[in-house]
């Protein structure tokens, strides 16, 4: 009986650390950002699969506002993105990526002033442990979490966080409607069909 026990014990333990674990990174992602320690936030980030989640929601909301028909969606939007690059990797700099988290509006990558309803991923958006929880979804392997917490669905993030070399990692940052739509219009400009 002590055993098993022991056994429930040590499994109850190793859960509670992994529901927890992913949240401490994500805290450390978040006061990386408000120290503009653009060096911490960068260890903190897969930066290939990020840069594929913000290509994709970019070009998915520029593909909305343009009207543009695409066949294989998919594809195409795959295909555009190497297309988009340099405007996705000025928006992913270390330095803009802690603006982008710090503020919630990429100010550097758009020149535009942040707006004053856009909020960043600041410690006080996140809530306690508890309400992370209870506001993410886990997979194996990845954490996603919509922040902050107590905004609006079309205002808030969607952060991903994967496990990668044993570390969480910021793996995804599904943007608020109205940074999205902002950042296809720039990218429209950009590419000369505003």
């Amino acid at each position: 009986m002590r055993k098993t026990l022991g056994v429930f014990a040590i499994l109850l333990v190793l859960w509670l650390g992994y529901i927890v674990w992913p949240f401490a990174s994500l805290f450390s992602v978040v006061r990386a950002a408000q120290a503009r320690d653009a060096v911490a936030l960068a260890q903190r980030v897969d930066f290939p699969k990020l840069r594929r989640s913000m290509a994709v929601q970019i070009l998915q909301a520029y593909v909305g506002l343009s009207g543009v028909k695409l066949e294989g969606a998919s594809v195409a939007i795959g295909l555009t993105a190497a297309f988009a690059d340099p405007f996705i990797e000025k928006l992913l700099t270390p330095a803009a990526l802690t603006e982008l988290v710090r503020s919630g509006w990429p100010k550097d990558a758009l020149g535009d002033e942040v707006p004053p309803d856009a909020q960043g991923l600041a410690s006080a958006g996140l809530g306690n442990v508890w309400q992370l929880y209870l506001n993410s979804d886990y997979g194996i392997g990845t954490v996603r979490v919509s922040l902050p917490i107590h905004q609006p669905r079309d205002k808030q993030f969607r952060v991903e966080l994967s496990l990668s070399e044993w570390t969480w990692k910021l793996s995804g940052l599904d943007l608020p409607a109205a940074l999205k739509e902002r950042l296809a219009r720039e990218f429209a400009r950009q590419q000369g069909k505003s």
